[in-house]
């Protein structure tokens, strides 16, 4: 499960 892991930091990246 690490794609979620990726995906919730460029998440958290893009809601800057």
């Amino acid at each position: 499960m690490k794609e979620q892991q990726r995906r919730a930091e460029e998440f958290a990246e893009r809601t800057t």
